[in-house]
């Protein structure tokens, strides 16, 4: 006996009485055609909504953000503010699950004054947000400093920009790079 594919609205289980002997019946989820007797790892073309994946390291999309995961990679726009002479934007990493965006790489900067001077820079983001307070972002980098010290560096939502604010206690004048990494909240 067939049975018919319609489980798009369906409301009820498929009676029993409707699978062959060997529980076989292949079904068509989105572009793959799944046999209740074997397992498929890959499925194509499907909608999910309101589900819950799971498998080895699985995830969990909320209801309101299906769809909202992606990768890729940008290029800031950095603005310098205080104590910094120049600064390099280069292609950082993004990661985006719900509304959750973790981004990571490194700029280049050169600031003006060393001997622990505050030192502060803007950074923007690569999926827009209306951020509301200086916790909606957080984060924490890095830069070496000839002679093995490192310089410290905090990154927090602007509000008022929506962007990153970026500030940290300059310990050297040379240019460098500024490894780093930080999360924030889409709003």
């Amino acid at each position: 006996m067939t049975v018919p594919n319609i489980f798009a609205n369906a409301t009820t289980a498929i009676p029993l009485v409707n699978l062959d002997q060997n529980f076989n019946t292949g079904i068509t989820l989105g572009n793959t055609t799944v046999f209740l007797g074997n397992t498929t790892s890959t499925l194509g073309n499907v909608t999910l909504t309101g589900a819950t994946v799971t498998a080895s390291g699985g995830l969990t999309v909320p209801t309101s953000n299906v769809g909202a995961v992606n990768s890729g990679t940008y290029t800031p726009t950095l603005t310098n503010s205080t104590n910094m002479a120049a600064s390099t934007a280069q292609p950082l990493q993004y990661l985006r699950v719900g509304n959750t965006v973790v981004v990571g790489g490194y700029v280049g900067i050169d600031t003006t004054l060393g001997a622990a001077t505050y030192t502060a820079m803007r950074m923007s983001v690569p999926i827009p947000s209306n951020f509301t307070t200086s916790t909606d972002a957080g984060g924490a980098g890095t830069a070496s400093v000839n002679g093995g010290a490192n310089d410290g560096w905090q990154f927090y939502s602007n509000a008022a920009t929506d962007d990153i604010q970026i500030e940290g206690a300059s310990m050297d004048t040379a240019a460098r790079n500024m490894f780093f990494t930080f999360v924030y909240q889409v709003k």
